[in-house]
């Protein structure tokens, strides 16, 4: 939905695979490379992961992660963090910390210079929690 927002000359590429994850869509694949390819200095890129990351650890996400900022920022170009949308198995919420959240804002403090992080997984956690309360 995200080009529904923006009008030329401002251009929206998806390189989103499903499935892969913060380490797979890195590694040996076309896919990172492929990003890097297309990209130009001052591009701004939005990396989200953390629905395909399996029984990783916060630890290795945010190392995965510190990888695709450090990439960015060495071409110039502006990485924004954001874990994915809470994921709905019940209601309230149930604990979402295998989003990896943590990680994804940690990578993007401990960035240098640090990079903007928008917090999704919390905030779909509250909206969602939210709208049931109002429905119900």
């Amino acid at each position: 939905m995200l080009p529904e927002y923006f009008w030329p000359p401002v251009g929206i590429a998806n390189y989103a695979n499903d499935g892969q994850s913060s380490a797979s869509f890195y590694g040996p694949g076309v896919l990172w490379s492929s990003v890097k390819s297309h990209w130009t200095a001052g591009d701004w890129v939005l990396f989200q992961f953390g629905y395909g990351e399996g029984s990783a650890s916060d630890a290795a996400v945010q190392a995965n992660l510190a990888q695709y900022v450090a990439d960015a920022q060495a071409a110039g170009v502006n990485a924004v963090l954001i874990p994915p949308a809470a994921r709905v198995t019940s209601i309230p919420i149930a604990d979402q910390t295998n989003l990896h959240a943590v990680a994804s804002q940690q990578a993007a403090a401990l960035a240098n210079p640090p990079v903007p992080f928008i917090d999704l997984t919390s905030l779909s956690t509250t909206w969602y929690n939210g709208v049931v309360r109002c429905t119900s």
